[in-house]
């Protein structure tokens, strides 16, 4: 069987996180096959890169540090939320190996809960990429003028960048990370999420689009049984994510974050070097936002997780 590989980028902010979703991916490891997990460094500290290192020793599987040239994001519109090493993915396959033609990016703010095989068997020969729609961008009411600014027509759907499976073969072929930064170069500062909006403009054509429960996003929770997007997958996605995807500017490891999956963080966090960590926010405010999302939220988990669920199918 061929090696696969796993891409992850980041900075020193989320270095942690990274090692939380690389220990759930390799507690979920459940066949024998070669792992390489590739990490792109935008300045990870020596004591983190070591953290990292031991999770890899430890399971067995290897990990390769990539450095890439920063100076070519320099001219790229960031910010406190959207950062240099989020634009890495982009020139991920000039950075990895050209021998390697597939890979998997996870974006670091994720928990693995499936074996990551059963998405590096999908064929993508005839695609780009694959990815999970963005629910946020495809529910009813929202403005399709969003999509139209990237050449999206209603009848089509926009990505999720978090988690993509790529053929990297044919993104080299077709100059693909070039097409992307220009993009990002030309409209990088009118876009409300750079580097996905970017994605989308230049690949929605060439994305084979995946079941949710690869990417669940924690809008599930807040939509209603009429979101055609959610269909008969709602209750699936609630119950078993293959991957939860903690979108959104309120992390797990924050005292405010009233995610129903929250613990989930915290369990690989456990088994993790970085298994001393508190948060460091615990204030009454973060705390009155935590239990405010926590009565939203949860309302909607527990009428899906709960034995009655298939009384509210929006089948029926």
């Amino acid at each position: 069987m061929e090696n696969v590989h796993v891409v992850v980028a980041t900075d020193n902010t989320y270095a942690q996180h990274v090692g939380v979703l690389f220990v759930s991916l390799l507690e979920h490891k459940q066949r024998a096959y070669a792992l390489t997990l590739h990490v792109i460094d935008g300045g990870i500290s020596a004591d983190n890169i070591e953290k990292l290192q031991m999770i890899a020793r430890y399971y067995q599987v290897t990990m390769r540090i990539i450095r890439p040239d920063r100076g070519r994001y320099q001219e790229m519109t960031t910010s406190h939320r959207f950062g240099e090493a989020s634009f890495y993915r982009i020139s991920m396959p000039d950075l990895l190996d050209v021998g390697i033609e597939k890979a998997i990016y996870l974006d670091s703010d994720l928990i693995v809960k499936q074996d990551i095989l059963q998405l590096w068997e999908i064929d993508i020969s005839e695609h780009m990429i694959a990815a999970v729609v963005d629910y946020d961008l495809e529910k009813p009411k929202r403005p399709t003028e969003y999509k139209a600014r990237f050449g999206i027509s209603t009848s089509e759907k926009y990505f999720n960048s978090g988690v993509l499976l790529l053929n990297l073969r044919r993104w080299r072929e077709e100059h693909t990370s070039n097409k992307v930064l220009a993009y990002l170069l030309e409209f990088g500062a009118t876009l409300d999420f750079p580097d996905q909006d970017a994605l989308n403009a230049v690949l929605h054509e060439k994305c084979l689009f995946l079941p949710p429960c690869w990417n669940q996003q924690p809008y599930v929770y807040r939509l209603g049984a009429t979101d055609t997007i959610m269909e008969q997958q709602v209750i699936d996605l609630v119950r078993a994510p293959y991957i939860i995807h903690y979108l959104g500017r309120i992390k797990p490891w924050s005292c405010a974050s009233s995610h129903p999956l929250r613990l989930e963080y915290y369990r690989y966090l456990a088994l993790s070097p970085w298994k001393a960590f508190h948060p460091t926010d615990q204030t009454l405010g973060n705390y009155l936002t935590r239990m405010n999302g926590l009565f939203q939220n949860n309302l909607r988990y527990l009428r899906y997780r709960s034995p009655f669920a298939q009384l509210f199918s929006p089948t029926r």
